[in-house]
């Protein structure tokens, strides 16, 4: 994971923690421009997040 880390705040040109958090919750989870060339960068080096947007909440259990 910290190799991926590097690899994207490198790409993405943004510190290493955003990068981080960037794939933990994908890059929407960062503001501006930050969050605009994670995502490019994300897709050129084929790093996609697990849990990023709503789409991958899991769906609520009836009670």
């Amino acid at each position: 994971m910290q190799r991926d880390e590097l690899r994207l705040a490198l790409e993405a040109d943004i510190c290493q923690n955003s990068a981080r958090k960037a794939l933990r919750k994908g890059p929407k989870s960062l503001r501006g421009r930050a969050g605009q060339r994670a995502e490019e960068a994300m897709q050129r080096l084929g790093l996609l997040p697990v849990n990023a947007g709503p789409s991958s909440d899991p769906p609520p259990q009836a009670a």
